[in-house]
């Protein structure tokens, strides 16, 4: 039988309305398309607005998820004190939120295109919704650096604000020598952390995003870089200074009722307490009086001013030089400049002191030794002690030797003085010798010399007797005056 054409057509018309009907219905469907998964979540089956609320409740939990940060590095691996700040600021391991992280993800994206499916004619839609049938999403998270770094810093301020303090070397009371290392300070390495953190998160896997969702979510760790912060002086920078033993010690005794003059003594000494000179530096002991003079002060105390003790601002500064100028010369140091009396004086004997006048003279010693030089004085009850620690041969020691190689006897000055009768004379002062005085070191080794060196020829000029006499007897003019003051920071010019 022969159908006819008008029922064909009127077929194909239908079959054509119903096929339009169906792909209407298609794409007017507000459920995400078919066999759509995200990470592992099947989304089949669900409307688009349900999605949009699991996907809102799902971003909620993924920014609560808690990221562990331990320890990791130099700073975790070495034991550390129980007092050590660090350990107390960043020692137990902190947890920082994705949110707090500034995390984000690629959910907002992935809605977008699911949601495309409602938008544009419907034949548009229905191809979009078979396009994107049996898709399958991951869940990528990014996270803001700046947050992070914000986050971190809050939750370990004390470990990055953290000051790094140095090793220290202390000078026992047997002269023994302790070094207390350095504490360092950490800082978060953020360069390292963002490789780590981007490595984590990329590493989310469905298994995750399914415990996550379960309410169960997998602990996330990651170790926290850090980088090491020393200190300026570590206990290995002390080492190397080679400041090994006490090498040379040398005291003198001041007497204990002049109190002006233990002032200037204790405040000389207190100055050059734990000077520090380095290899080849010149000691100047100038620079000691001038910080001292403008931070502690000077009392008046006896000096010498022509060859005659008078009261002056600074007495006993000289005998703080000349203590140190002994141990100095026993520690085999190099002397630059250095000075005699011009009065013998008690404390030492002749030829072994050294004078100090400002702007006129100084004291000033080399360190020699090829490694650095500790300066350590001290003053107990009447007694000034310097001590000099660094580093010399054990075996080898030198003494300090001075021999009178000659006497000067004093001269006679004579003064006209009208009240005395006429021949008759009165002793107004008495004489004193004077010395030249030859002081050698003497280096030994074990015991045996090895060196013997003329360290000074020093001359002690003599004082001359002066004399009154009446009329008739002889009149010398008084002696010039040296104008010079010695043992003092102020007073009269030295040069007129």
């Amino acid at each position: 039988m022969r159908i006819k054409p008008v029922y064909l057509i009127g077929s194909v018309l239908i079959s054509l309305l119903l096929a339009c009907f169906l792909v209407f219905t298609y794409g007017s469907k507000h459920t995400v398309p078919r066999n759509v998964t995200l990470s592992g979540w099947s989304l089949n089956g669900i409307t688009l607005a349900q999605f949009d609320l699991q996907l809102k409740n799902t971003m909620t939990l993924i920014e609560r998820q808690q990221v562990l940060f331990t320890c990791s590095g130099t700073g975790c691996e070495q034991p550390l004190s129980k007092k050590d700040p660090f350990r107390q600021a960043f020692w137990k391991p902190s947890a920082i939120t994705l949110h707090e992280m500034g995390v984000s993800g690629n959910l907002t994206e992935i809605a977008a295109i699911l949601h495309s499916v409602e938008k544009g004619p419907w034949y548009k839609r229905a191809w979009k919704r078979w396009h994107l049938s049996n898709s399958q999403y991951s869940v990528k998270l990014i996270f803001d650096e700046n947050k992070l770094l914000s986050a971190i810093n809050q939750k370990g301020t004390a470990a990055n604000t953290f000051k790094p303090i140095n090793a220290y070397r202390k000078i026992e009371t047997d002269d023994s020598i302790k070094i207390t290392p350095e504490i360092n300070a950490y800082r978060v390495d953020s360069n390292e952390l963002n490789k780590l953190l981007k490595a984590e998160l990329s590493s989310k896997d469905s298994l995750w995003l399914l415990h996550l969702r379960a309410g169960k979510p997998l602990p996330m760790q990651v170790r926290l870089p850090l980088l090491v912060k020393p200190p300026a002086v570590t206990a290995v920078s002390l080492k190397k200074q080679g400041i090994t033993r006490n090498i040379s010690q040398f005291s003198t005794v001041f007497a204990t009722g002049a109190a002006g003059r233990i002032h200037n003594i204790s405040v000389s000494a207190q100055t050059m307490q734990d000077q520090l000179l380095a290899p080849g530096e010149i000691f100047d002991y100038s620079q000691i009086i001038r910080q001292t003079e403008k931070k502690l002060g000077y009392q008046e105390a006896p000096v010498i001013y022509n060859g005659k003790l008078v009261p002056g601002i600074g007495g006993g500064i000289c005998q703080v030089s000349t203590t140190l100028y002994n141990a100095v010369l026993r520690a085999g140091l190099q002397i630059i400049e250095r000075r005699n009396h011009s009065l013998p004086i008690s404390y030492v004997p002749l030829g072994q002191d050294a004078t100090y006048a400002t702007d006129y003279i100084n004291f000033r010693f080399k360190n020699n030794t090829g490694h650095y030089l500790l300066i350590r004085t001290s003053v107990v009850n009447n007694k000034l002690t310097v001590k000099l620690f660094g580093t010399l041969q054990q075996e080898k020691t030198y003494e300090v030797k001075s021999n009178i190689v000659k006497k000067i006897p004093p001269s006679m000055k004579y003064l006209y003085n009208a009240s005395l009768a006429p021949m008759e004379t009165q002793t107004l002062q008495a004489g004193k010798t004077g010395y030249v005085v030859e002081t050698y070191r003497l280096e030994k080794l074990a015991g045996v010399m090895v060196k013997r060196e003329l360290i000074s020829k020093d001359t002690y000029p003599s004082q001359p007797t002066l004399v009154a006499v009446g009329e008739g007897g002889r009149a010398k003019v008084q002696p010039q005056e040296q104008n010079l003051l010695e043992d003092g920071v102020s007073g009269p010019n030295f040069r007129r």
